[in-house]
């Protein structure tokens, strides 16, 4: 009887067997007939007991093949997938176990190779199927969506190829979604779409919104949210949790891998990964890299929040305390890659404040920091640039009242910004062959224009406090030679110079040489015309020569159109009997110049000599051709008035009485314009002692051409002591020399 069973179930298993049965009906009588057998058998027959469940196992087996392979006719996967499943496990409890029954033996290779032509039959067919769900373009994922999508998945799940399978989608996604979606992401705004080409196909796609990100402005936000909506739309339509899980196992480290390059809030790192946890996609339990991210961003925010305040408290600070630097410092390692000599060249030694020395001693050791560690290379390049714009936004507006009123305050805050700029530029030197040459170098023009505009802003100030000082000179002027006009205008001086040499004073404390000589310079200069200027009516039209010729006062402008007419006007002032010809020095050229204050920082080389002259007594800056010869006509001219004049021992009648009375105050006029000019002499005369004593070394900030007003004032103090030239012939002389001088114009062009 046994045998007879045992030969039917081995030509149930044998499709070349004339016995062969493999019909759903004859495997299920053939079970019912072999267990029925079983239940006859007396408890002592372990042996045979043991060979028909061994033969009760073969044709289960078989029955699970005959419904394998119908499910598989009907593409039935998942009931395909779950008779696989059932006879790979009774395959390995019966057949494939370490002590098989011994009367499978025969037929035991023969049943793992039906297994086994079924497990490739049916992993082919899944493959297959899988590939048609997906299809990736740029920037773009096309799921086709089909009520076998679910089997299909869990067919791979039943044959272990969902590892494999989300393992080559995490690829496919790498290449096509996230490495172009990272470098976008860093440069533009970024937003996700879906859309239904058809009824059969749902399409994730990100797309530019034509819009750059702002300066300063993070990209993550954008960023998550497209990771966030891909992540949805996989849960979606991939219909199979497992799936999502094997894919999150694979695409998750890529992700947080990416992550660490992009600067943001912690926060928004935490609530995408909660988000992700919560589709599935990540299981938070097994996989904290984000969480751990996090942590560290949220370190290095609180430790960069902490350099940061510290610097603000540097920055609103009161304190003073300068320091000297050089590029030859001992101190200063900034100079280590740059060579000796270029290193003098590039800076000269100055004081700076306490303050940016600490705030410089920060950028280095962030820019050391991030260099030495490419994790934080992201974080330590942001922190570089919010010291810099710290100092940029803060230091201004705390001490704005004192960088555009105070010298001192103002010489400091150029010479930081200045500084500050200097070791951005040479600070990639310090690092070799891994110089950050693109981290700060943007940052060093406005550092430079942030420093030269507060210098230019203080400087105009000084120049308007000079002018309220002497505001009211000019009216002291007319009338100098009273005593209470000349005790206002000796006052006046006298208030206006110290202002002046504390002004100096204050600068000499802090900014380098050079620089100081030529703002010394330039405020002495404007000092000088304001004085000159107070000798001349401030809106006056010259009426020798017809053209006007005004002084712009402090502004530095006059009118240079008087050269024009200088023949002519000479020739009318001999006409009405001036008793002198003049010949004044000075450039002749009239060329438009703007001088450049930092021009004075190359070469400095003496200058303020007045013009050469010869045949009288000169203005320096005025018309070289003013003391033209007297042609024959007006020779003649001369001759008739001199015929005409009365003689001199006349003195009969009434026409004697009224020359008499006028030549009475014809003297005493002369006798009050000498005492004036006597007393303009010698304010002038000390004033421009004093400031040579100011000045150790005059720069010429102007070209050549152009004279000085301390040239002038030079020229003009023995003009007034010359009793044969006019008055009014001086101050004429004196308003064509101010219309040729330099006006200093502070404008930065280089630096220091």
């Amino acid at each position: 009887m046994e045998s007879d069973l045992t030969a039917r179930v081995y030509a149930a298993c044998d499709p070349g067997s004339i016995d062969f049965c493999c019909t759903l009906e004859d495997l299920t009588d053939l079970e019912t007939e072999i267990s029925l057998r079983l239940e006859q058998l007396h408890p002592r027959e372990l042996g045979v007991r043991e060979d028909l469940q061994a033969l009760v196992s073969v044709v289960q087996l078989q029955v699970l093949f005959a419904h394998f392979d119908a499910h598989l006719g009907e593409r039935k996967y998942e009931q395909c997938a779950a008779e696989y499943q059932k006879a790979k496990i009774l395959l390995e409890t019966t057949v494939t176990c370490t002590k098989p029954a011994a009367i499978l033996q025969d037929i035991a290779g023969q049943l793992e190779v039906q297994f086994r032509q079924r497990a490739v039959l049916f992993s082919s067919r899944m493959e297959r199927n899988f590939q048609n769900i997906f299809s990736f373009l740029p920037n773009t994922i096309c799921i086709n969506r089909s009520e076998k999508n679910l089997q299909v998945w869990e067919g791979l799940r039943t044959m272990e190829l969902l590892e494999s399978k989300t393992k080559w989608l995490s690829e496919r996604m790498h290449k096509y979604i996230l490495a172009p979606l990272f470098v976008d992401s860093r440069r533009k705004k970024l937003s996700a779409r879906i859309f239904k080409p058809h009824d059969e196909v749902t399409v994730w796609s990100f797309v530019d919104e034509n819009e750059s990100l702002e300066s300063g402005e993070e990209g993550l936000e954008f960023l998550l949210g497209i990771l966030g909506s891909m992540i949805g739309y996989l849960r979606d339509f991939l219909a199979h949790n497992e799936a999502l899980a094997a894919l999150g196992r694979h695409l998750w480290p890529l992700l947080v891998d990416y992550l660490r390059d992009c600067s943001g809030e912690p926060q928004l790192l935490l609530e995408f990964q909660n988000k992700a946890a919560a589709l599935g996609f990540v299981d938070t339990t097994r996989d904290a890299s984000l969480t751990s991210l996090a942590a560290e961003r949220k370190t290095g925010v609180q430790a960069r929040a902490k350099i940061l305040e510290e610097a603000r408290n540097w920055m609103v600070s009161q304190d003073m305390t300068t320091v000297q630097v050089s590029a030859t410092s001992e101190n200063d390692k900034l100079m280590a890659g740059l060579d000796k000599d270029l290193a003098q060249y590039l800076w000269t030694p100055c004081a700076v404040s306490q303050s940016v020395l600490r705030l410089v001693e920060e950028v280095r050791n962030s820019v050391r920091l991030g260099i030495r560690d490419p994790a934080q290379t992201k974080d330590q390049q942001m922190l570089t640039r919010q010291l810099v714009t710290l100092f940029l936004l803060v230091r201004p507006h705390v001490h704005r009242g004192k960088l555009t009123a105070d010298p001192f305050s103002g010489g400091i805050f150029y010479n930081d910004c200045l500084y500050f700029a200097f070791c951005l530029t040479v600070l990639p030197f310090e690092h070799g062959s891994n110089r950050p040459l693109a981290w700060l170098v943007d940052v060093v023009p406005s550092l430079r224009k942030l420093g030269q505009a507060h210098l230019v802003t203080l400087l105009k100030f000084l120049r308007r406090e000079l002018g309220k000082k002497c505001e009211h000179l000019q009216q002291y002027m007319r009338t100098i030679s009273e005593d209470a006009s000349y005790a206002a205008a000796e006052a006046v001086l006298s208030t206006s110079l110290q202002y002046l040499r504390t002004a100096v004073s204050s600068f000499a404390a802090v900014l380098p040489k050079k620089l100081l000589l030529a703002v010394t310079s330039m405020l002495t200069e404007q000092y000088l015309e304001m004085l000159l200027r107070s000798l001349v009516p401030s809106s006056s039209s010259s009426g020798k020569n017809g053209s006007s010729s005004s002084g712009g006062g402090t502004s530095g402008s006059g009118s240079a159109s008087a050269g024009a007419s200088n023949n002519t006007s000479s020739n009318e002032r001999t006409a009405t009997g001036s008793s002198t010809a003049f010949l004044l020095g000075g450039g002749s050229s009239a060329n438009a110049m703007s001088p450049s204050l930092f021009a004075a920082n190359g070469a400095i080389s003496p200058q303020f000599h007045a013009g050469d002259f010869s045949g009288g007594t000169a203005l320096a800056g005025s018309s070289t051709n003013i003391g033209a010869p007297r042609t024959s006509d007006e020779q003649f001219f001369q001759e008739q008035i001199r015929w005409t004049d009365p003689l001199p021992g006349l003195t009969s009648g009434p026409s004697s009485a009224t020359g008499n009375s006028m030549n009475t105050e014809q003297q005493t006029t002369r006798e009050r314009e000498m005492a004036d000019r006597n007393c303009i002499s010698y304010l002038f005369s000390s004033v421009r002692v004093q400031v040579e004593q100011l000045l150790s070394q005059r720069v010429k900030l102007g070209d050549d051409s152009r004279s000085s007003c301390f040239d002038v004032i030079g020229t003009l103090i023995p003009m007034l002591e010359n009793d044969d030239i006019a008055f009014t012939d001086v101050k004429y002389q004196l308003q064509q020399a101010l219309s040729r001088v330099e006006h200093p114009d502070p404008l930065f062009a280089t630096n220091t």
